[in-house]
């Protein structure tokens, strides 16, 4: 309704803010990063049923966010961000940057797996743990669904990196993560 309108509204004007003064954020902790990333919890992403202002201005914060720590020396060199990292009612959105491109991806949805890799992961929710502590199992190639910023629907297989990425931000639309640890 209009109050999350307004709320989200508010969140977004100030993290763009703070993004355009190019200041250092903190997570409260006194560790450089995003101010915004939330605890794992796990509420599940709500799929999105059309792109309005609203989901827009979300994907316009994501998208600032990636760029603020991938490019303009942030310390978090982050591949992806999913929207239940950043709010509290999440959407079923995750973004891309860094050295896989930068995309939008709604209501992505895994539709076949094959293979199986065992990459080494982290994640930008819990930044005091290093790359290299956690060895993920995963598929190696998958068959994906999902939308783009025009609401256009997409079906392709993706391998590699970008496999690994879906597969992380999915678990982050069900509430689970890397580290084997689920919100309550």
């Amino acid at each position: 309704g209009a109050a999350q309108n307004t709320r989200s509204y508010k969140r977004w004007y100030f993290m763009r803010r703070n993004l355009r003064k190019n200041k250092r954020m903190t997570r409260g902790n006194g560790q450089p990063g995003m101010v915004v990333l939330l605890p794992p919890h796990n509420t599940p992403a709500r799929e999105i049923t059309r792109i309005d202002y609203i989901v827009e201005v979300e994907i316009g914060m994501m998208r600032g966010l990636m760029r603020k720590n991938n490019f303009h020396g942030g310390l978090m060199k982050g591949l992806a961000l999913a929207h239940p990292q950043v709010s509290e009612d999440p959407l079923a959105i995750f973004v891309t940057g860094g050295r896989i491109g930068e995309n939008v991806y709604i209501n992505a949805k895994i539709l076949e797996k094959e293979g199986s890799a065992q990459p080494v992961e982290a994640c930008l929710s819990f930044p005091g743990k290093r790359p290299g502590k956690v060895v993920a199992k995963r598929a190696s190639k998958l068959l994906v669904e999902y939308r783009d910023t025009a609401f256009k629907l997409h079906t392709e297989t993706v391998e590699g990196l970008l496999a690994q990425v879906f597969q992380h931000e999915i678990e982050h639309f069900n509430g689970k993560n890397i580290y084997g640890w689920r919100a309550n």
